[in-house]
């Protein structure tokens, strides 16, 4: 792969297709990536038949990863409203998989239509395109940058990142892509919210696995295709997480599907939450008092 040094971080307004973004690779289209086997898994047709190989022999092992794939994506449209009937109206979307630029009506749409300003951080460069070729945004109001996957640790001091997250409205932060990069790991996304706003929201997507069982089969798979995932130890997410207050009855939410390869491997779990690190008003059973 090689490597295309040019100046801007979003898909340019001006005639003509956009310059790829200062240190950002093109990607290898001839091995699977993360948001086209997403695509594939929801339905879509944005992948590739290296992509759809990858993905149809991942569903031969783990059976409900299609199911999962749905339950994340209507996660991201549930948490965004539910961000806006909050009176949020700034967004930091931390990855898209590029389903929703492409599929009918759209999360994206949607925040648009509400007159949302968005910053979105994409990682591979053909999602980030097909912002370039779909989205309708009003100039001004969104943003959408393509930073790799292992640069997102310092996505805070990148300044379109900071503009919105340091001024003094709240900021629903949306990281629910169900197959995330392993660099944007669950502390990453924690310290955003610490640059926040106090209200600030974040709805937040994660795959994990018990403590007490290897980690291994999907996030193995993955590995073997150089496309690692983020697969955190159930346990320590909770613990990560338990400070923050929740925002539902429901925010600990386990899709526990027996995803078991004939190997015996582990079964995978999806955790949902929304959160946000405003002072607790209400008892840990999420029940007013």
């Amino acid at each position: 792969m090689t490597t295309t040094p040019t100046a801007p971080t979003e898909p340019a307004r001006a005639s003509g297709p956009p310059r790829i973004p200062e240190g950002v690779c093109v990607p290898d289209i001839e091995a699977p990536r993360l948001d086209p086997v997403a695509d594939y898994l929801l339905g879509g047709s944005v992948n590739s038949q290296v992509d759809r190989d990858f993905a149809a022999d991942l569903v031969t092992e783990f059976l409900h990863l299609p199911q999962l794939a749905v339950t994340a994506a209507s996660w991201f449209c549930d948490a965004a409203q539910d961000m806006l009937d909050r009176g949020i109206r700034r967004f930091l979307v931390l990855g898209t998989g590029g389903l929703p630029i492409t599929a009918g009506p759209s999360t994206l749409s949607t925040l648009h239509g509400a007159g949302a300003r968005l910053v979105v951080v994409e990682h591979d460069l053909v999602t980030w395109y097909q912002h370039y070729l779909a989205d309708n945004a009003a100039a001004g109001r969104a943003r959408v940058l393509c930073v790799p996957a292992d640069q997102h640790h310092d996505l805070a001091q990148r300044h379109v990142v900071a503009d919105l997250l340091r001024g003094s409205e709240s900021v629903g932060i949306l990281a629910t892509a169900l197959l995330r990069p392993r660099g944007h790991d669950l502390a990453t996304i924690l310290s955003l919210l610490d640059e926040a706003a106090p209200d600030s929201v974040l709805a937040i997507t994660q795959l994990v696995t018990d403590a007490d069982t290897e980690l291994g089969g999907l996030a193995d798979r993955f590995d073997q295709k150089g496309i690692p995932i983020s697969v955190a130890d159930r346990t320590a997410a909770e613990k990560q997480l338990r400070p923050l207050r929740r925002l539902t009855t429901d925010t600990f939410a386990y899709d526990t599907h027996p995803q078991r390869s004939p190997a015996g491997e582990i079964g995978q779990v999806v955790m949902t939450a929304l959160l946000t690190r405003h002072a607790d008003t209400t008892p840990p059973d999420g029940r007013s008092s």
